[in-house]
């Protein structure tokens, strides 16, 4: 893959991907799935105070006692979608199911180290660690080509 870039100093529009290929093949596919994912952001709300979050500011969603976290690298928001709504809506992108309770943003994460019982753990950017169920470990290892 080769990548050019071409400055404009007199385009006052937002960003303009355009991307050329052959066919479109999994790998271009990933790269559209990466680059809409950039631009979406989701309601989020900490301390009455309700703001919008991009999605790759996210590390992972989670759903404790029926209320749905949102995790970024320092702060700790939440949501009212439901974790099903979430993954729906996240179908294509960088964010998988990785247990009942939890959808992770794969790009944030450092490393994967196998597990016992056919689990893996993720290591995050944010030194947090993650537990991939063995029900969801074929995705990671799919999405994460392993």
């Amino acid at each position: 893959m080769r990548i050019r870039i071409e400055e404009d100093v007199s385009n006052d529009e937002e960003l303009e991907v355009t991307i050329h290929c052959q066919s479109i093949n999994e790998e271009v596919e990933a790269l559209i799935q990466l680059l809409e994912t950039q631009e979406e952001s989701i309601p989020v709300f900490k301390e009455k105070k309700i703001k919008q979050l991009s999605l790759k500011d996210i590390f992972y969603f989670e759903t404790v006692d029926n209320k749905t976290f949102v995790y970024s690298a320092t702060e700790v928001y939440q949501t009212n979608l439901k974790l099903y709504e979430l993954e729906v809506r996240l179908t294509n992108s960088y964010f998988i199911r990785t247990s009942k309770s939890l959808i992770l943003n794969i790009l944030k994460i450092e490393h994967v180290t196998p597990a016992f019982n056919s689990r893996f753990e993720a290591k995050l950017e944010n030194n947090e660690t993650i537990i991939i169920s063995r029900k969801f470990a074929p995705l990671l290892k799919k999405k994460l080509g392993i």
